[in-house]
């Protein structure tokens, strides 16, 4: 999706990349579980980030927690980076955590629980001369869809779930009647029986 996810190896180097690196549009985010990694995504348009690029640095922060040791699936949450305070007083005013060192005020956003699961990615430098050759192969397919008028994809997967449950539902339906109408079979069957034995009789 094209947005630079980083995160400091130590509390010194994360206050140091808030302090000097970060802006009002950026985004902070952490995990309520020990040993979550503080990740700032940097995102110098101002507009929406992508689910999917939220995701990943949840994931990122998760998998440096205890979550990873402990094979837990737990949610991240995001705030804009203006509603984060780095040292100092407390905030005397709304509703904060303390997280990191770092005081976050305002609503949370969290994401759905995540897998933990992490990769390494090889990154090639190409020249100025072979850069147009490459040069629209890291669109966002996040905007594109929005563009177009699509579903994201955070909704469109969720609108695939509620179908799939209704058609499960459905035919659970459908069995439960085919059921009853067996059974009222059955007993039909046996009742005649009972009338014809006592014809003979």
């Amino acid at each position: 999706e094209n947005y630079l996810v980083v995160a400091g190896h130590d509390p010194q180097q994360t206050e140091h990349i808030f302090a000097r690196y970060l802006g009002p549009s950026d985004v902070f985010v952490q995990a309520d579980v020990q040993g979550a990694r503080t990740c700032f995504i940097r995102n110098p348009s101002g507009g929406p980030v992508p689910p999917a690029t939220l995701r990943e640095a949840g994931t990122m922060s998760l998998c440096h927690s205890q979550a990873w040791d402990k094979r837990v699936v737990i949610s991240a949450w995001s705030v804009p980076a203006k509603q984060v305070i780095r040292g100092g007083p407390p905030p005397k005013k709304g509703d904060f955590v303390l997280v990191d060192g770092f005081y976050v005020q305002g609503q949370r956003e969290f994401m759905p629980p995540l897998a933990l699961e992490m990769g390494i990615t090889l990154l090639f430098h190409v020249s100025d001369a072979s850069a147009e050759r490459h040069k629209g192969e890291r669109r966002s397919r996040y905007l594109e869809a929005i563009a177009a008028g699509q579903l994201p994809e955070a909704a469109e997967a969720e609108a695939k779930a509620e179908a799939a449950a209704e058609a499960e539902k459905q035919k659970e339906d459908d069995g439960e009647e085919v059921l009853d109408a067996g059974e009222s079979s059955d007993e039909e069957e046996e009742e005649e029986k009972k009338v014809d034995e006592e014809n003979d009789g």
